[in-house]
């Protein structure tokens, strides 16, 4: 049996589901908080998980619905110069590096693409504003451009704004962008998703040079320093 996280009690058993539907969603969140111990802990190192992970919906999304080939840097901080930068979500997959914004709301809702600072986003009678998504993006864009070019990696990087159940009106701004929304989410999703492409060598030293450049807070483990946080790159 896996090693358990002292902060969180063993998942439930798989035994307890009433039926087959169940025990396939018990199975996926049970990897789920697999995935979230393996990926904060190390050997000699575990960093602090805030329990509001488990219940991220958006992070559940890209764990459990997309191939196992497919690696996820979820809102990593990278350092940039001698800055640290939150840059959008990653999706490396086996063709491409997707740069991923979200401007999700309510169901159904509109959001209005502006070359301005903000965005609008209207849902029935309601307006409010939003920052513009693209000036993240590109953010993102540079920075995993500039590391992919520092260590010699040519892959392939694709800028999204999602919006998995409204609608996107981008004026036709931003053609560098994919929209993706209602009317073609299941499109573009279905595609990746029944991808069977390997795990690609140019794909591992993607990742490898942006692991390199994210940072983490952990603690040592098993000695005498334990519980002292430790800034890492």
């Amino acid at each position: 049996e896996p090693e358990m996280d002292e902060e969180r009690p063993p998942a439930p058993s798989l035994s307890r589901a009433a039926t087959l539907d169940e025990l396939k969603r018990q199975f996926l969140d049970d990897l789920f908080e697999l995935q979230l111990r393996w990926a904060s802990s190390t050997m000699t190192h575990i960093s602090f998980v805030d329990e509001a992970w488990y219940g991220d919906e958006r992070l559940k999304y890209f764990l459990q619905r997309f191939p196992d080939t497919y690696l996820c840097f979820y809102r990593p901080v990278a350092a940039a110069g001698k800055a640290a930068v939150e840059l959008e979500t990653i999706l490396l997959t086996p063709a491409a590096a997707w740069c991923l914004a979200f401007v999700e709301g309510e169901p159904d809702n509109v959001v209005i693409a502006s070359t301005g600072r903000f965005w609008v986003e209207r849902a029935g009678a309601d307006t409010v504003k939003r920052v513009n998504p693209v000036i993240s993006l590109r953010r993102t864009e540079g920075i995993v451009s500039d590391i992919f070019r520092r260590h010699g990696v040519e892959w392939p990087i694709q800028l999204a704004v999602v919006n998995r159940y409204g609608y996107i009106d981008s004026g036709h701004l931003f053609p560098f962008v994919r929209y993706i929304d209602k009317r073609n989410y299941e499109s573009w999703f279905s595609r990746l998703r029944g991808s069977a492409l390997p795990l690609r060598h140019g794909q591992l030293k993607a990742a490898e040079a942006l692991l390199r450049h994210c940072i983490s807070f952990s603690s040592r483990r098993y000695d005498g320093n334990s519980g002292v946080d430790e800034w890492q790159q």
